[in-house]
């Protein structure tokens, strides 16, 4: 049976996202998205997340994360 997932921190500390899809070098992401590259897309995503989420933030990734890509990728 699932359980309900219990973070106790502030509102503001938590985050939630979903479809980033990093790497993903598709026309329907980059270009409806605004972006030129795939590389231009990635940069900005990281860029906006680390301006937005504090060190002591709590992202919940709620799916499509990335394409093609090992978990040495992202560390």
């Amino acid at each position: 049976m699932l359980k309900p997932l219990k973070i106790r921190l502030p509102a503001e500390k938590v985050w939630l996202t979903a479809d980033n899809h990093f790497r993903h070098n598709r026309p329907w992401i980059i270009e409806v998205r605004g972006f030129k590259t795939i590389e231009e897309h990635d940069e900005t995503l990281i860029s906006r997340w680390n301006e937005t989420v504090s060190d002591d933030g709590v992202v919940l990734m709620l799916g499509d994360f990335c394409l093609m890509s090992t978990e040495t990728d992202f560390w």
